[in-house]
């Protein structure tokens, strides 16, 4: 399950979260450092953005207490207020009388379009707007002969109908003489010619009902009928000259495909396979390359969702999977994003509306006004043609090259040169900019140009959960009724009960029809499907009815259908078991052909790279920033001229061999390294006692009830470093001789007291297959399995003080959890926490008591911290001495970071 999306927004004054504390910032220095102050001490210190969290909301912003369900109607009036606010959102210098004149132009009053306003830019969603419905809301009080009428009379309306009063009237006329008819009738059928007694006429609404009823026909098909289709598209449709308003990152965004000239190889054989496609998203201001998705499939809905999900999420944690430490930072919703025919797709349709994004369609025959993107895609080619394996841009060019033989670049690697290729382009000056893009974006974000002020960075969307959402949201989907067997997509089916309530549910808007329901699909992982539940407006993982049923894609699907209409087999036969079974055969076929074809190489590769590819799950949360590895240096280039320094080799033995090899850089490479020293381990007494006294704990034989270990500390105490330095001492082992891993030290962070949160992060600790929907029992019995298998003695525990947070019944479940699998497992515990994290073990006397307090208290002005500003010092790349243990200003040093040790570390390196 996901849950609507949030994002943190990053301007002064704004709250959120670092590491579980309220802070409010006051200042942002670049794309990755704010200031914050903490709102419990009132402390400040400059944190890393990646590292902060939107603080959540005590309700839900899109479901009431009274049950609102987001409907079509209701998406209209959400709408149109956002038109009528648009021109006032974000702007700086908005006034009141800038306010009272759209609410005039709209005859609305001045406190309703700020009670939207800031509804939208508190919220940052459609559902923000939207008017919750009354418990009558849709339930007519005319009977259907009324009701037929008064459709009648809209779907008959004329171009000439353009004032209210005469459609108004249309209704009248029409139910006067329909009673008078009636009247007629009944008349005719009495012998007599009197109206008989139970005669009862159809009532007159009122003008005020009949004007609610045409406001809530959707605008365009409205306006189609009362002036026409021609002025429908000229009122609606978007008008392309040139791009008005792309004078600020991220106004207007351009989408491509492209195939790149290169031959890929397979990752297991080294044989050549085809061809990469590669989707990408470019900001027209900046010329920033804002998103990328490469595969070796065909591009379509898929590839489009992905890429531009990956256009707006952040980038860091997706970089260092390629082992990258380019800089990108690019983030945020585009204003506007333009794309030729070939995204006219109704996946991208509904999600930029849902997101309130522009859809911007390049005119027919008018390629020019793509000319941003695909120069860029001319210069990369350009850059491809260099590499090995390159297929040239066509035959004449490519001449006797073999391009098969010569081919070197597997999938994983391409993107890795890809990678680094857009950041070597982000940092090269451009011709038409005159400076690089990177410095264009950022002079857009932080100072602004004569003509347009700065923006601001956009809002961040930092939870897992919030990323999940997003991804779904830009996904292709189909639509489909919930039957009791559940739904049936392709011949595969799905069933879950939380599609048990949806069974035979009718249409809203037509009862005599079945309501239609999306389901969003993942085309590398066909064995489950995403429900959008529109009451709860959030995402569910539905699973295939049969669990036995192959992960197969959906380019696996259309090659078994494919091949069943080559072989004339009727539709009737082609079922489940017949997918499951030529899937089965389809792939053993391929890994017995893999060396002697470049088909089946390029099929066999595709499977690999869909099975490693993940589906849209919650992903781990962002690391505390003493949790980088601090053997990770960037290898910055030495600067010729600096080889004859003799005043400064005299120095060499008092500095760590880390900074003295940093002092021949040049004066940037050496601030850059000067941060790195944040992600160094620095020893110190009173840590090595405490890591000392967890080995021993390790030591100790296997026994029932073995003793465990807490060590709390205030923030910016250095418990996250601790705890990460003891689990570098003791790393997993490969044992490649033996059956399994050995990892008698396990870590993870505890997000939630949760016992299924529990269970998947230990699961994902020691990266076991699981899923996140199987049962938490299940979860539990594959650890108790697992952890005895690679002799797991020790778990490590971090932000042990979140706990606390939830209801107290699920507090005591997730610790009750924690001791048994610590009894059965006969486990010890290093844990770390604030001092919150005592509080949470109180709730549970029995695990209180086996736990040792340690607090790791906030150094005193002496001797020891002056020798740990020493310590700082010398692993600083200073050519000259800064002097920090001197009592001036260690004393000085002391007194602004409260003897933070974390605090202090961050002063030290500013200083210089």
């Amino acid at each position: 399950m996901t849950h609507p999306i949030h994002s943190l927004a990053l301007r002064r004054g704004e709250l959120a979260l670092y590491k579980g504390q309220p802070v409010e910032i006051e200042a942002v220095f670049g794309f990755d450092i704010v200031q914050v102050r903490d709102l419990v001490t009132g402390g400040r210190l400059e944190v890393e953005i990646s590292h902060l969290s939107r603080r959540d909301t005590e309700v839900d912003s899109t479901t009431d207490q009274t049950g609102f369900k987001p409907t079509d109607e209701w998406r209209e009036i959400a709408e149109f207020r956002l038109e009528v606010i648009k021109p006032l959102l974000n702007s700086r210098n908005r006034t009141r009388a800038d306010v009272e004149a759209r609410a005039s132009e709209f005859n609305y009053r001045p406190n309703a379009l700020y009670k939207w306003i800031a509804a939208y830019e508190g919220d940052g969603t459609l559902s923000s707007l939207g008017r919750k419905q009354r418990s009558d809301a849709r339930k007519t009080t005319f009977d259907a002969r009324t009701e037929d009428l008064i459709s009648s009379a809209f779907k008959e309306l004329k171009p000439k109908d353009k004032q209210f009063t005469e459609i108004y009237q249309t209704i009248k006329d029409k139910i006067a003489a329909a009673n008078a008819q009636e009247k007629a009738n009944n008349k005719d059928s009495c012998c007599d010619g009197s109206v008989p007694g139970n005669f009862k006429p159809m009532e007159i609404p009122s003008a005020g009902t009949v004007r609610n009823r045409f406001l809530a026909i959707p605008r365009r098909q409205k306006y189609s009928r009362l002036h026409g289709a021609r002025s429908a598209e000229h009122m609606f449709d978007p008008i392309l000259g040139s791009f008005p308003g792309a004078n600020c990152p991220l106004d207007v965004v351009q989408i491509d495909h492209t195939l790149l000239d290169i031959m890929l190889v397979d990752e297991k054989h080294r044989k050549p396979i085809k061809r990469p496609w590669l989707t990408l998203t470019f900001d027209v201001c900046s010329r920033m390359v804002t998103g990328i998705y490469s595969s070796i499939d065909p591009p379509g809905a898929m590839s489009t969702g992905l890429c531009i999900a990956h256009s707006i999420l952040p980038k860091e944690e997706w970089l260092s999977g390629f082992g990258s430490d380019a800089q990108w930072p690019v983030w945020g919703k585009m204003t506007a994003l333009h794309g030729d025919n070939a995204f006219r797709m109704k996946m991208l349709k509904v999600a930029c509306k849902d997101h309130k994004i522009d859809l911007i369609w390049r005119p027919v025959k008018n390629p020019k006004f793509g000319g941003h993107i695909e120069r860029w895609c001319g210069t990369l080619a350009q850059a491809v043609h260099s590499l090995p394996g390159t297929t040239f841009s066509n035959p004449k060019e490519r001449g006797t090259y073999d391009s098969e033989a010569k081919a070197i670049f597997p999938p994983t690697e391409f993107n890795q040169w890809l990678i680094e290729r857009i950041a070597a382009y982000h940092a090269e000056e451009h011709s038409q900019l005159g400076m690089s893009p990177l410095d264009r974006y950022r002079l857009g974000i932080f100072d602004g140009t004569d003509k347009h002020p700065a923006v601001g960075l956009q809002p961040r969307i930092q939870d897992p959960r919030d990323r999940t959402r997003l991804q779904l949201d830009f996904m292709p989907f189909e639509e489909r009724t919930v039957q009791r067997y559940g739904i049936e997509i392709d011949k595969i089916f799905y069933y879950h009960d939380v599609l048990r309530r949806w069974i035979n549910a009718p249409d809203p808007d037509s009862p005599k029809l079945k309501r239609l329901f999306r389901f969003r699909r993942f085309y590398a992982h066909l064995n489950s499907v995403w429900f959008y539940d529109p009451d709860l407006d959030d995402y569910f993982e539905i699973p295939t009815r049969d669990s036995t049923f192959p992960d197969m894609s959906i380019w696996d699907l259309k090659q078994i259908r494919c091949e069943a209409r080559a072989t004339k087999l009727p539709n009737s036969q082609i079922d489940e078991e017949y997918l499951k079974q030529r899937y089965l055969r389809m792939r053993e076929q391929e890994e017995a052909s893999a060396k002697k074809t470049k088909a089946a190489r390029s099929k066999s590769e595709r499977h690999r790279m869909w099975d490693a590819s993940p589906k849209p799950q919650v992903a781990p949360a962002v690391q505390d920033e003493s949790d980088f590895d601090s053997d990770t240096i960037e290898p910055y280039v030495r600067v010729r001229g600096f080889s004859e320094m003799p005043e400064t080799a005299t120095k060499l033995r008092e500095l760590h061999e880390m900074a003295s090899e940093a002092l021949y850089w040049d004066n940037s490479a050496r601030i850059r390294r000067v941060w790195d020293l944040k992600t160094q381990w620095i020893p110190y007494t009173r840590a090595k006692f405490l890591i000392r006294k967890a080995k021993e704990l390790l030591n100790r034989p296997k026994a029932p009830r073995l003793p465990c270990l807490l060590v709390y500390a205030d923030p910016n105490s250095g418990k996250t470093a601790l705890l990460r330095r003891y689990g570098e001492l003791h790393p997993i082992d490969p044992n490649l001789g033996g059956d399994a891993i050995r990892a008698p030290v396990i870590g993870i962070e505890i997000r939630s007291p949760d016992e299924g949160a529990l269970y998947d992060s230990i699961l994902k600790a020691i990266q076991a297959p699981f899923k996140i929907q199987d049962r938490v029992q299940k979860k539990r019995n594959q650890i108790l399995t697992i952890l005895e298998n690679i002799g797991t003695r020790q778990l490590l525990l971090d932000e042990l003080n979140t706990a606390i947070s939830g209801p107290l019944l699920k507090q005591r479940n997730f610790l009750g959890a924690l001791k048994n699998l610590l009894n059965e497992l006969q486990m010890t515990v290093f844990a770390t926490g604030t001092p919150d994290a005592r509080i949470a073990l109180a709730l549970d006397q029995q695990l209180e008591s086996r736990f040792e307090m340690e607090e790791l208290r906030r150094w005193t002005y002496g001797e020891e911290f002056r020798e740990l500003l020493e310590s700082f010092e010398c692993r600083l790349p200073l050519r000259e001495p800064s002097e920090l243990q001197a009592p001036i200003y260690a004393k000085r040093i002391h007194e602004l970071t409260e003897g933070y040790i974390g605090k202090s570390l961050s002063f030290s390196c500013a200083l210089p």
